[in-house]
């Protein structure tokens, strides 16, 4: 029996002298550590929740889900107390693709190779991008004043062969009845190295031309959706001939970023403000969402209009547009449209797991797996999983901590992570005690063994 302790105690004391005690030792510890994480975090502080809906076949992968204008209302500004949980609570590493406004491109200058004029008849312009760039739009940049003028723009590669890009632009700065400068040209998308503007003077002065910029396509950033919308009032009065509508987003909304109206009138300037806010119930104070000026302007067979507005993205359910000055009449709209930007969360979706969206708490810790997903492309991973979408908001109940064992406390103290977080801070324990009485025993072995000493006494 002794001669078993022995052998033991000298196993555990080369063991202790070893790494590989150590290593043991430290992971351990990490399992230990890892049990008690994924028990997950604590909710309380979150007041809304809701369920990631996902359809079902949905493959393992990142996935985007849309987040809808009712959940950004109820975050922080920052959205920094947007979490993604399973529905055993453990955290999921996400990115957030947040609402984005349309994004106009600058122009940039271009060479002008040459300008010839016949006076009184026409100006014309030859433009050279230095290469074959690919543009929609080019703008005359001139400080003349009061002026309207037809331009027509025609592309070529050579300087021979010329290709009718538009014919009926126009290009105008005017004082009345309202201030209005539109200097750009919109035509089709061409990668034409050379462009010829003929700008039609008729009797009239030739322009002084500054510069000439042109235009690059909008890129696409972000991810845009058509919001469908309810007309709750349209109204015109001729008396000071504005027009005043409000549209109902509905509850299911993304953040509007652009409204367009659309109209029969043949001619009209008039300066335009759109207002939102979260219902229309009187009293409701309405804020300033963007203010520009609307037209459509024609001169002989060519029009240049202005319909639409962009702005930042804007969560309010209820837009008010009203058009109002000018010395025209009351303009009457025919419709509406709004175009939504889509913010999406992403994140690695596994098989047989459900997910969890939750929100609303204002004193949420930064999140350090925020932004630790997959680097992805977001557009891509939209278009790969269509049908994700969010349920029915749910006021967020995290789980009691009950001080008396009940039938679920019973469950989860049977869960493998709550015994290993037990059995192992128990193993070690025993293992120390189980050390020390082994030394114990050998230090008492030690004395026993240990020879007698003889004293001599004299007498």
């Amino acid at each position: 029996m002794f001669r078993l302790w022995a052998i033991g105690e000298t196993f555990l004391q080369t063991a202790i002298k070893s790494k590989t005690f150590s290593l043991v030792l430290l992971v351990l510890s990490i399992c230990l550590n890892s049990c008690m994480c994924s028990a997950g975090f604590d909710s309380r502080g979150w007041v809304h929740v809701r369920d990631i809906l996902l359809p079902p076949g949905l493959p393992e992968g990142p996935v985007a889900v849309p987040i809808e204008s009712a959940v950004i209302e109820k975050c922080r500004p920052d959205m920094a107390d947007l979490r993604v949980a399973t529905s055993d609570g453990e955290i999921v590493p996400f990115t957030l693709e947040e609402a984005s406004p349309i994004i106009e491109p600058e122009g940039f200058p271009v060479n002008v190779a040459g300008i010839s004029r016949n006076p009184g008849q026409w100006t014309e312009i030859w433009v050279d991008k230095s290469d074959k760039i690919v543009t929609n739009a080019v703008m005359v940049r001139s400080n003349s004043g009061n002026f309207v003028r037809q331009v027509e723009v025609k592309g070529s590669d050579n300087t021979r062969e010329l290709y009718v890009l538009r014919m009926d632009g126009l290009i105008m700065r005017t004082d009345r009845p309202i201030p209005l400068e539109s200097l750009r040209i919109d035509h089709p998308l061409n990668n034409f190295r050379y462009l010829r503007l003929q700008i039609l003077d008729e009797n009239q002065q030739p322009l002084k031309i500054d510069s000439i910029l042109c235009f690059p396509p909008i890129p696409e950033v972000g991810i845009h959706r058509q919001l469908p919308l309810r007309v709750v009032r349209n109204q015109s009065d001729p008396a000071t001939g504005s027009t005043t509508i409000v549209v109902d987003l509905g509850k299911k909304r993304f953040p509007v970023c652009r409204v367009s109206v659309s109209t029969g009138a043949k001619q009209f300037v008039k300066n335009v403000r759109v207002m939102g806010a979260s219902s229309e119930a009187s009293g409701m104070p309405w804020k300033k969402i963007c203010e520009t000026t609307l037209f459509r302007v024609r001169k002989g067979p060519a029009i240049q209009e202005r319909l639409a507005m962009n702005c930042s993205p804007e969560t309010s359910r209820f837009l008010m547009i009203e058009l109002t000055g000018g010395d025209g009449p009351a303009v009457a709209v025919d419709s509406v449209e709004a175009l939504g930007s889509v913010p999406l969360v992403v994140f690695d979706h596994r098989l047989n797991r459900d997910y969890q969206l939750l929100y609303g708490n204002p004193r949420a810790a930064p999140l350090s797996v925020r932004g630790a997903g997959t680097q992805v492309n977001v557009r891509a991973v939209a278009e790969a999983s269509p049908g994700l979408e969010l349920g029915e908001e749910k006021k967020n109940t995290p789980r009691p901590k009950a001080s008396i064992p009940t039938h679920s406390a019973r469950d989860a103290a049977t869960s493998p992570p709550f015994r290993a977080a037990v059995a192992i801070p128990v193993f070690l324990a025993l293992l120390v005690v189980l050390i020390l009485a082994l030394r114990a025993l050998r230090i008492r072995r030690a004395r026993r063994s240990r020879p007698s000493r003889l004293f001599h006494v004299r007498w």
